[in-house]
């Protein structure tokens, strides 16, 4: 008797090795993946080689008893060139023979290990004594051997999964021919494993990040192998989820894979029949359901598991792969192409919350405002299905982008966040529903969770170099975050990380450099941005030519602005544009046409924009004299009541024009305590003002800017100077050349800083301080050597 091992064939090819009874193929010492039918189809091309193999005969044999058509092969054979590098123009391995089949061309050489044990009567056994104890010794640890490298092999991998810890969930591979199942499936498996309170899905945007950093383009399909490299890279994801879908016949097959990315190994396979495509989605979630058990979920969460994901979210395919289009689009600030592809999605199912919701800021982002409004509307009407994630982050989004109030957006979000801690777009409107409201505090503690869950978005970077500008004052932090987004991402599509080498000049007193850098973003990058940014990177580089003394630049480059403005009137920017426009024309001395200017914008416009517009016209009164149309214009600002959308992040709230309306009306009765010589009073007025209105204010969050404040101090140093308190008006004075850097944004106000260094080194001459005086006017000289314009 001989006891023999089951035979085990090994074939070579090039730098190949192809394991027959372990299905094992290699490149070197690199283990390679492949679907259990393509390798048979590989095996069997392999056992021909060098000679023609007809598809039919494949068909036959790899798909025995199968239904499947030419398609299936020649897809299989396409994931064999993939892995093997081979090309159809010119193949190494694989060569098609048009319409009849394919032949393996390269060189194989075949080994066959067959190991075995002599019999007790071999000459081996009869020369050693107690043979037969000695035989039955080595068949038992035979036996060991084997049930060690059966167990080893066929139990399931351990590895370590603990609540809140990342799942990378790659693109299906789509066996089908069918093109709606190219984004669909994936992201009907992440909507509904998102809805786990356990599993962490890792957002689409943060893979596109690492992309990035890849230098490979965000369009790029996942497969097994990209998604295990940028697991890799990520360092902070724990398992990677693979997916297939073929088709037999009119039925379908589902697969799933849970694979251990480090050491590359297949945790577990689940797999669904499915007779139709209608069952495919409830099928998607049942596998969610398999994986989250895998995982490590406790039952108890099942239990409180909502509706199946086609009631929840959507039953249409269709739906759904537009969604994802249109969401990926969304991520790539491409938001003319995202709203496309949503409204298809809207249109294929008029009950899609979500299509809705994402559809609101596409339209938000691309200036429709209205529009955007309507979509956060629809989607919060629509909730009542939706799991608690979408439910809350809806209500959370209409709240703040479509009602503006923050406080009830705060609300949604936190209760969002109380469930899905990790929920990154839950963090970044939350933070900025916080610094909607002034919170700071708050807005940088969500803001920081922004940056761990996404340390490679260029946004974040972007957003810290504004805080930097801001809050901080530090001009240096602002650069370096701003060059960092644009490292991130070199077709940013917002102005300021384009402006920062300029804003870095200007404060440095550079303004040489400064100007070679802002007209070159004038000439050559601004019309690459977002329209809105192509009208509000205008306004700053006005503030610089408008500090610089060049007038009729400023009022060229404002003037091309409020042209972008009126032809894209659903941004609603036109009044600020406008605004910006007649309050340079004032600092410049054209009065006509900046009152005429301001006329139009509060005969047209609403909310704060008509408040702005109204109590500069009634300074402007006060100042000159027009005493009966300071009146007029005080009692219709005061009428004002309006809340109306300022930007394109928030509608301010109730509060905010309650606010602008104090202001103005404070420093309108101080202009007319001022011309009536009542100089107790208008200081007591100028210092309310400058009291209610802060010196730093992040664009588009806060509608109400610091001019008012500047005017205000400009104000209370006049009324120190005519009553002799020297002391108090350089203070004043001060206070608006401290302000030097957050005069980057705000409308006219860079000429309001120029003009209060002559004014300062006046005050210090009357003091005495002839020494003091003069650094103060030789910086004014600097940069009015002509004198001054108005």
């Amino acid at each position: 008797m001989m006891l023999m091992s089951e035979k085990t064939k090994i074939y070579t090819f090039g730098n190949f090795t192809f394991g027959v009874k372990e299905y094992n193929l290699k490149k070197g010492n690199q283990e390679l993946y492949l679907r259990p039918k393509t390798y048979e189809t590989l095996l069997y091309l392999i056992e021909h080689h060098g000679s023609l193999v007809k598809k039919e005969d494949l068909i036959e044999n790899v798909w025995a008893g199968t239904v499947v058509t030419e398609n299936t092969l020649t897809q299989s054979i396409k994931e064999l060139r993939d892995i093997l590098e081979d090309h159809s123009a010119k193949p190494r391995y694989i060569k098609t023979v048009p319409r009849v089949g394919y032949k393996f061309i390269a060189p194989v050489e075949e080994k066959i290990l067959n190991p075995y044990f002599p019999s007790e009567n071999s000459n081996f056994f009869s020369s050693i004594p107690s043979k037969r104890i000695l035989f039955a010794i080595l068949l038992s640890a035979l036996f060991i051997v084997a049930a060690i490298i059966f167990f080893s092999k066929y139990r399931e991998p351990e590895f370590n999964f603990s609540e809140r810890n990342w799942v990378l969930i790659t693109d299906f591979d789509n066996r089908t021919g069918e093109e709606v199942f190219g984004a669909a499936l994936r992201t009907a498996l992440e909507m509904e494993l998102s809805n786990s309170k356990y599993v962490n899905v890792v957002p689409r945007g943060r893979v596109q990040d690492i992309l990035n950093l890849m230098q490979k383009k965000p369009d790029k399909k996942i497969d097994r192998y990209l998604g295990r490299e940028i697991v890799l890279r990520d360092g902070n994801i724990q398992i990677l989820l693979t997916g297939s879908i073929y088709r037999i016949g009119s039925r379908y097959s589902l697969s799933l894979e849970i694979i251990e990315p480090v050491k590359n190994i297949i945790i577990k396979t689940f797999s669904e029949e499915i007779n139709s495509r209608q069952e495919i989605i409830p099928a998607i979630g049942q596998l969610a359901i398999s994986i989250r058990k895998k995982l490590g979920e406790s039952l108890e969460n099942f239990r409180k598991i909502p509706r199946s994901f086609e009631l929840v979210t959507t039953p249409s395919l269709k739906a759904l792969n537009f969604y994802s289009k249109g969401f990926y689009y969304l991520n790539l600030f491409d938001f003319q192409r995202a709203q496309f592809f949503l409204n298809q999605a809207v249109q294929y199912d008029s009950t899609f919350a979500m299509g809705f919701a994402m559809l609101g800021f596409a339209e938000l982002w691309h200036s429709n405002l209205p529009e955007g409004k309507a979509d956060f509307n629809k989607a919060a009407n629509l909730v009542s299905n939706l799991s608690d994630r979408e439910k809350f982050f809806i209500l959370g989004s209409n709240a703040m982008y479509g009602i503006g109030d923050y406080k009830k957006g705060i609300e949604y979000y936190e209760l969002l966040l109380d469930v899905y801690p990790d929920d990154y777009w839950g963090n970044e409107n939350l933070s900025l529903a916080y610094l909607g409201t002034g919170n700071v505090k708050q807005y940088l503690k969500y803001k920081k969770i922004c940056e761990r869950l996404r340390p490679n978005y260029f946004i974040n970077h972007s957003d810290k170099g504004l805080f930097s500008l801001y809050y901080d004052r530090n001009i240096d932090d602002a650069h370096k975050e701003f060059s960092r987004a644009l490292e991130l991402n070199h077709d940013f599509p917002f102005e300021f990380c384009y402006l920062n080498g300029g804003f870095v000049d200007w404060m440095h007193d550079d303004f040489d450099s400064a100007e070679i850098k802002f007209s070159n973003f004038i000439s050559a990058g601004i019309d690459q941005l977002l329209p809105m940014s192509q009208i509000s990177g205008r306004w700053y580089v006005a503030h610089f030519f408008l500090f610089e003394g060049r007038f009729d630049k400023a009022i060229q480059v404002l003037e091309k602005s409020v042209t972008l403005a009126k032809q894209r009137p659903m941004s609603k920017l036109l009044p600020w544009a406008q605004l910006e426009l007649a309050l340079t024309l004032g600092e410049i001395g054209e009065t006509g046409r900046f009152e005429l200017l301001l006329k139009t914008i509060s005969e047209n416009a609403v909310g704060i924009a008509r408040v702005q517009a109204l109590g500069w016209l009634a300074i402007q009164y006060a100042q000159t004299g027009k005493m009966a149309f300071v009146k007029t214009s005080l009692a219709e600002l005061e009428k004002e009541n309006r809340s109306t959308a300022s930007g394109i992040l928030q509608a301010p709230l109730p509060e905010e024009l309650d606010k602008a309306k104090r202001a103005f009306t404070f420093q309108i009765k101080g202009e007319l305590a001022k011309a009536y010589s009542d100089y107790k009073k208008a200081i007591e007025y100028f210092s309310k003002v400058t009291e209610l209105v802060p010196s730093s204010q992040i664009p588009l969050v806060s509608a109400l800017d610091p001019r008012i404040r500047w005017i205000a101090f400009e104000s209370l140093a006049h009324v120190y100077e005519k009553t002799g308190d020297w002391n108090s008006a350089f203070n004043s004075y001060k206070h608006i050349l401290d302000e030097k850097m957050v005069m980057i944004t705000v409308p006219a106000a860079s000429d309001i800083w120029v003009r209060s260094l002559l004014a300062i080194s006046k005050v210090l001459e009357k003091q005495g301080k002839h020494a003091q005086a003069k650094i103060y006017y030789t910086q004014y000289k600097r940069l009015r050597p002509m004198g001054y314009s108005k």
